[in-house]
């Protein structure tokens, strides 16, 4: 293989653990933030159950309130009647009928509303649930991110010290096409597979594949740009492909 290209090889291999390690930090450091945004959405929620269920209290007392008011009014009113202690018969039966008729309503809404009470107190169960699950999914990223993180962070300055001796080593006149190919997130090597470039399946030319392989000299794509590796075994393509 040719020594300009085995400095590219090396380099991408660095270049390629550095990515993989910075993508690393970065997904422990989103997990913790995720784990930590969700934290807080669950316990807006149960701040909101809990608001929830405290006006259903609320409207609960007041009906309750009201019954207690208005059943007190149809009692005594009853008695009056039956006792015939009342000076116009009909005003009085009508203040019934109206006591009856609101405690009747009152108690209605107040059954309805009891089984509004139940499904907030189990939504507000579900919630603190929820939250406490939030909580313990913090504590594990937070622990993952600890336990990780130095390892990756050790890693990656023993490469980033190596870099400048690997790109050194790169010829002047690659530089610039391989930071063309790094900026678009390709990988600048490109096998020589079925007699075109692996990576997008442009012809290569026999002459091109044989310097290649003898090592004379350093070829690039006239598709994508990459530079040309050695061509793959026949075995080696089906095992990699399997």
């Amino acid at each position: 293989m040719h020594a300009h290209l085995l400095a590219i090889r090396d380099l991408w291999h660095v270049d390629e653990e550095m990515d993989a390690l910075r993508a690393k930090a970065g997904a422990l450091a989103r997990a913790v933030e995720e784990a930590r945004a969700r934290r807080e959405a669950a316990r807006e929620a149960l701040d909101a159950r809990k608001a929830e269920l405290a006006e259903l209290k609320k409207r609960e007392r007041a009906l309750d309130r009201r019954i207690a008011e208005y059943g007190q009014r149809r009692d005594r009113t009853r008695r009056l009647l039956d006792e015939g202690k009342v000076g116009d018969f009909i005003s009085a039966q009508r203040q019934l009928d109206q006591c009856v008729a609101i405690v009747d309503e009152a108690e209605t809404e107040l059954l309805e509303l009891l089984e509004e009470v139940d499904a907030a107190g189990e939504a507000l169960a579900r919630a603190e649930a929820e939250l406490e699950a939030a909580g313990r999914a913090v504590e594990a990223a937070v622990r993952a991110q600890a336990e990780q993180r130095p390892a990756v962070v050790a890693r990656y300055r023993e490469l980033e010290a190596l870099r400048p001796e690997r790109w050194a080593a790169l010829d002047e006149e690659h530089r610039v096409p391989y930071r063309d190919l790094r900026r678009r997130g390709w990988k600048p090597l490109a096998w020589i597979r079925d007699g075109a470039c692996e990576a997008c399946r442009r012809v290569v030319p026999p002459q091109v594949a044989i310097e290649v392989v003898q090592g004379r000299t350093v070829h690039r794509c006239r598709g994508c740009g990459r530079f040309l590796y050695d061509v793959r075994p026949a075995e080696e393509t089906e095992e990699d492909d399997g």
